[in-house]
């Protein structure tokens, strides 16, 4: 006596070969959010003395409370994203996780990226050309990514299915565009930046007068926090590619504390020497917040 077994009907199976599919997707994010936590908490806890001695205790300015912006809010957010990947908890709200938290990433991402393109405009004498032109850009590709992320969103969101066994989405959609192409808006105004300021870390190399030292620390972690950004993009730009579209997170998560990290750091180091050079080297940069802020002055251009 033979039995044989029945196939599947072809939506059921489509559904299942996704769902074992996506599986090592949410086991690889799992881990890649996870040390990005850990890479979060390790930097706050290794300059939490450094940040007590040169950031708190200013007085309140833009700088200072982006600053914190930055910090708490991604380590928040990252909290918040390990807690849902773990599994050992009660369903979240498909608010936070699908609004809020990849709200709060591109809030990062953009302080970051407009922190360090202030810091442009004083090496440029704050032309009215490259002020205004570097706030266009910001506007232009921050509007620009906002807009596609939701274009893709709302794309994915008819075939996007709940799986409470995995207790994970999953999305029988295609994309209607690459999802690279959220990544590019921001990369081209860092590069911009990147540019200006290595040209005039180029001219300052050539000038005869020494270089203080506060200028020496911007170019150097400037060029470090641009190739660590490039890196960092171009995996996730790799990922979308590569791999399938359940893999997607897989690097958004590194990028959050990547952007987190190496800012923060950027200022912690930039306070650090400021401190020391007030008036022999700030006076290069004169309409800077925390030269002002040093002073004890207004900053003489508003923001």
């Amino acid at each position: 006596m033979s039995s044989s077994i029945s196939p599947l009907p072809p939506t059921v199976q489509r559904i299942l070969n996704i769902y074992l599919n996506n599986l090592p997707a949410v086991f690889a994010t799992r881990y890649v959010a996870a040390a990005a936590l850990v890479i979060v908490l390790y930097d706050w806890l290794l300059n939490l003395g450094d940040e007590v001695r040169l950031i708190y205790p200013g007085r309140r300015s833009m700088v200072k409370m982006l600053y914190i912006i930055i910090r708490v809010s991604t380590l928040i957010g990252l909290i918040v994203v390990n807690y849902r990947l773990a599994g050992f908890r009660p369903p979240l709200s498909n608010f936070l996780m699908s609004i809020l938290i990849p709200t709060l990433q591109i809030l990062v991402i953009a302080i970051s990226n407009f922190l360090l393109m202030r810091r442009v405009g004083p090496l440029y004498g704050n032309s009215w050309k490259v002020v205004y032109g570097l706030h266009f850009l910001f506007l232009i590709s921050y509007v620009a990514t906002i807009a596609l992320s939701m274009d893709l969103i709302l794309g994915l969101l008819p075939g996007t299915r709940y799986d409470p066994l995995s207790d994970c989405c999953f999305t029988l959609s295609t994309p209607t565009r690459p999802i690279a192409i959220i990544y590019l808006g921001p990369l081209l105004l860092e590069t911009v930046v990147f540019l200006m300021t290595m040209y005039k870390a180029y001219k300052a190399a050539r000038s005869t007068a020494a270089m203080p030292r506060i200028l020496q620390v911007f170019f150097r972690d400037g060029l470090i926090h641009y190739f660590g950004m490039l890196t960092v993009r171009v995996f996730c730009i790799v990922i979308t590619f590569e791999l399938p579209l359940a893999y997607g997170l897989l690097g958004v998560y590194l990028l959050w504390a990547i952007v987190t990290t190496m800012t923060t750091r950027l200022f912690i180091n930039f306070r650090a020497v400021g401190n020391k050079e007030v008036e022999a080297t700030w006076g290069n940069l004169p309409s800077s917040d925390e030269a002002s802020e040093l002073r004890g002055r207004e900053p003489r251009v508003p923001v």
